[in-house]
């Protein structure tokens, strides 16, 4: 039997290439700080030249970036882009003498750079999550009026107490929850890179403040793990459980139970919200980490932030259209009326 190489599994270290929105980021930051090195004609055509052929060929040049995330995405980062856009360049001669200028440059503020790409990087990300987060507090406001109507019962530790009330109040409170976090999203984010001073850049104070914007993230994945374990618990049935309401069968069936709607869309949204939990204690550990101004894993925070947004973000997708939008009162239940 062949066993699986390390490639087939996806076990092996994260690459720059693994973090296009990353390195999008610090294409343009790299174009827009070199250009004000100098205003010799010949070093401004040539560094046109250099960039115009790498945006054009961005694609290329990313999947040539095949340098281990956790010793080099970071500081490292402006150089190792450098050489690689030069090299698909190809025109060494020539160019040589811009590629050295441009090079001492970077050298010189290669952290700078790094901190405004990975500012922009992360707003980026943000606004691409707070879409995703809006479009999912439409929706539990859609199902707040479906079910203006209907009453369910009022229980206190999962007991019913005896009065009913509309159910439509509980998707109210679900949608306060979210548009609350999503509030502190766009607080933290705006603190993110804020007050960067460009002669006193330090990995230390930008990872902590990033640490504080991937917090915010957290609290958006613990309201929504909540909200999927109410609905997959309002949910259980048929022969069990309260039935209040019916999930969309994402995957429909069981062997031994008819009619079972397995909740695999609330138990997706579990695995995120663990793994955002895991990446925010590895980017605390990462921070502790380094020693006066080592920021020896400062690759770990950025890999770990934007691994989470992309989480949430295709969750809060997939759980909002192929379940919130689907949810529907169980009027068969005789608590339901």
């Amino acid at each position: 039997m062949e066993l699986p190489t390390q490639s087939s599994l996806n076990i092996g270290p994260r690459k720059l290439l693994d973090y296009p929105e990353y390195f999008h980021r610090l294409l343009r930051c790299l174009e827009t700080s070199i250009s004000s090195i100098s205003t010799d004609p010949v070093f401004l055509q040539q560094q046109l030249e250099l960039f115009e052929h790498a945006k054009a060929n961005e694609k290329a040049i990313l999947l040539s970036l095949t340098e281990d995330v956790f010793g080099n995405l970071g500081e490292e980062s402006p150089r190792i882009l450098l050489e690689h856009i030069f090299i698909s360049f190809g025109a060494q001669c020539s160019h040589e003498q811009t590629f050295k200028i441009i090079a001492a440059y970077i050298r010189q503020f290669s952290i700078q750079i790094d901190l405004q790409a990975r500012a922009l990087c992360v707003d980026d990300l943000q606004n691409l999550l707070l879409e995703e987060t809006k479009h999912m507090s439409d929706t539990l406001n859609m199902l707040s009026k479906r079910f203006e109507k209907i009453d369910g019962p009022i229980r206190s530790h999962l007991m019913e107490a005896g009065k009913t009330a509309p159910l439509s109040k509980t998707f109210d409170i679900y949608a306060a929850g979210v548009r609350q976090s999503m509030q502190m999203i766009r607080q933290a984010s705006k603190s993110y890179g804020a007050n960067c001073d460009p002669y006193q850049c330090d990995y230390l104070n930008d990872s902590c403040t990033l640490l504080c914007v991937h917090a915010s993230m957290q609290s958006l994945s613990t309201q929504l793990w909540r909200l999927a374990s109410d609905l997959r618990l309002r949910a259980t049935g048929p022969r069990g459980g309260f039935k209040e309401i019916i999930l969309p069968a994402v995957a429909p069936g069981s062997s031994i139970m008819p009619g079972k709607l397995n909740p695999v869309m609330a138990e997706m949204v579990y695995s995120t919200s663990d793994q955002v939990d895991a990446n925010h204690a590895s980017m605390s550990m990462a921070i502790k980490s380094g020693w006066l101004e080592s920021a020896a894993s400062s690759g770990i925070i950025l890999r770990n932030f934007i691994e989470s947004s992309r989480l949430l973000r295709r969750t809060i997708r997939s759980f909002t259209d192929k379940c919130l939008v689907g949810v529907v009162p169980n009027t068969k239940n005789r608590v339901i009326s």
